[in-house]
C-alpha cells in the first residue's frame, strides 16, 4: 500500500510540474490563447496576412502551406519555427511575452530575400 500512494505522490508531482511548462513554438494552445484564424504561405514567397499585433501572450493559429515547396513560419530572435511540406497544414500555439516587434520569415534558401516576411508587433 505504501508504495502505491508514494508512486501517486510522484505522478502527481510530475503532473502538476509539467501543467506549467510552456513552449515557445509549440503546437497546442490553452483555452486563453487569441485566435488569429488561418495563416497561409505560399510559393510566390508570401506569408497571408504578413502583419500580425496583440498584448504579450499565447496565440493560436492554423498554418498552411498552399504551395508544392517547403515553407517555415519562423520568428526571428526565438526558438519559433513550424516548417511545412507542401500542402501540409498544423495548428500552432505560440508564446510571445516580451513588447516587441518581431520578424517573422521563411526560412527556405532564398525565400526571406524573395520576400517570404513579415512582422508580429507585441505592444
Amino acid at each position: 500500500m505504501r508504495k502505491s500512494a508514494l508512486f501517486v505522490g510522484i505522478a502527481l508531482v510530475a503532473t502538476v510540474g509539467l501543467t506549467g511548462c510552456g513552449g515557445g513554438g509549440n503546437a497546442g494552445g490553452g483555452a486563453g490563447a487569441k485566435d488569429l484564424g488561418t495563416v497561409e504561405m505560399t510559393d510566390d514567397l508570401k506569408f497571408k496576412p504578413a502583419t500580425f499585433s496583440g498584448a504579450p501572450g499565447e496565440y493560436k493559429f492554423k498554418l498552411v502551406n498552399k504551395g508544392t515547396q517547403d515553407h517555415d513560419f519562423s520568428i526571428a530572435g526565438t526558438s519559433i519555427k513550424h516548417e511545412l511540406a507542401g500542402g501540409e497544414s498544423k495548428d500552432v500555439t505560440i508564446t510571445l511575452e516580451k513588447a516587441a516587434k518581431y520578424e517573422i520569415i521563411c526560412n527556405q534558401p532564398g525565400h526571406k530575400d524573395g520576400g517570404m516576411k513579415g512582422t508580429f508587433e507585441v505592444k
